[in-house]
């Protein structure tokens, strides 16, 4: 890529490591060794965890409820940035170097963009769909079906593959028409340009300033329905005094509340993470020299919110935590009172500590590493 041609922006895509401006120099070895340890970590957390997220679905059916689907999606996602995309990103955060050539450069950010892209809608959809449920939750039930969110999550998955990777394939990020990257050996920024301004103004409009709208009103909406819902749950007359003729009135059950509860701890993560970097792609044609620190900070956050989602299904979800340490804590690793796993006696002799461990709940047939023979 010519450097001395005219850039609207170069900057990173969703998930892509900013340009460097210019020849990059390698770190020296102990930043190297530091960010290598800690970025190995976190792809190591990000794997492990959502292969855990998928397993939970294979191995417990109560999980498989049509309302946890995107979840699956969302989870595929990541797994698949922790595989393809987040060995190479930490490499050259690293490093500063890119050895694999222009090729798999393009290839690499072509899958960058598209789980990223993935990801931001996956979290959409999670919203609206929410949104849609604890607004009109009658006709929710009526309409939703399990066709009906294959479809949405399919189309999410295919626009995000094929946005992702023509655009780079037919030139139209940059500035001269041609493929970036095209005839080096060796591409050792590896970055995404972003030279075009159609292409520019596209991709803040779909990827981040939509969806940011999106989630922001959904959001707040389902906050704040589905806190009303709760305090009718816990005070059940209320939820009966209204009358047949009435408008819709919003009303859950407690497995839909707690999955709108968790759903929602989805949504404000991934805004945590991932509005810094949305922010600094909008202004980033107006601030085209912003700080290549912030830069990065902004990229990783991102990176972290495909790491952290594990994590918050287990803090947001008993089922997610009982069946994540079932995974962790087999019988025969935890000795978890596999005798009584057909008990339910609130006086049966139970190990205290490896309750603890292993996540008891007020019922002995809860208990996190009992068989899912129960």
């Amino acid at each position: 890529m010519n450097n001395s041609s005219l850039e609207i922006m170069t900057t990173s895509s969703p998930t892509l490591l900013p340009s460097s401006g210019g020849l990059v120099t390698n770190r020296s070895l102990p930043e190297t060794v530091i960010y290598g340890i800690l970025l190995g970590v976190l792809i190591v957390l990000t794997i492990l965890g959502n292969v855990m997220v998928l397993a939970s679905f294979v191995l417990e059916k109560r999980l498989r409820i049509l309302v946890n689907y995107p979840i699956i999606s969302l989870a595929l996602g990541d797994l698949l940035l922790g595989l393809l995309v987040l060995p190479f990103s930490a490499l050259l955060t690293a490093t500063q170097h890119f050895p694999f050539g222009a090729i798999w450069c393009n290839i690499y950010i072509s899958f960058d963009v598209m789980l990223c892209k993935a990801s931001i809608w996956n979290v959409t959809a999670i919203s609206v769909d929410r949104y849609i449920a604890v607004t009109w939750p009658l006709r929710y039930r009526q309409h939703i079906s399990h066709k009906k969110v294959f479809a949405v999550l399919l189309a999410i998955w295919f626009v995000a593959a094929i946005t992702a990777f023509v655009p780079i394939y037919m030139g139209w990020n940059t500035a001269d028409g041609l493929v970036q990257n095209l005839g080096q050996a060796e591409a050792p920024s590896c970055h995404l340009a972003v030279e075009n301004l159609a292409y520019s103004v596209t991709l803040s409009l779909t990827d981040f300033i939509i969806p940011l709208i999106l989630l922001l009103f959904t959001y707040v909406q389902v906050l704040v329905i589905a806190r009303r819902q709760a305090q009718l749950i816990q005070t059940p007359r209320i939820a009966f005094n209204s009358h047949a003729n009435g408008p819709e009135l919003p009303t859950l059950n407690t497995k839909e509340l707690r999955a709108t509860i968790m759903l929602s701890a989805v949504i404000a993560t991934f805004l945590l993470c991932w509005i810094l970097y949305m922010v600094t792609f909008i202004i980033k044609p107006f601030i085209p020299h912003l700080d290549n620190d912030l830069d990065l900070t902004a990229l990783w956050l991102g990176y972290l919110n495909s790491t952290a989602n594990p994590f918050v299904y287990a803090v947001a979800h008993p089922k997610f935590r009982r069946t994540f340490m079932r995974i962790l804590c087999p019988k025969w690793l935890c000795k978890c009172a596999k005798h009584q796993r057909n008990s339910d006696s609130p006086d049966s002799n139970f190990n205290a500590q490896n309750a603890r461990l292993c996540g008891p709940e007020t019922s002995m047939i809860d208990v996190a590493c009992i068989s899912f023979q129960s």
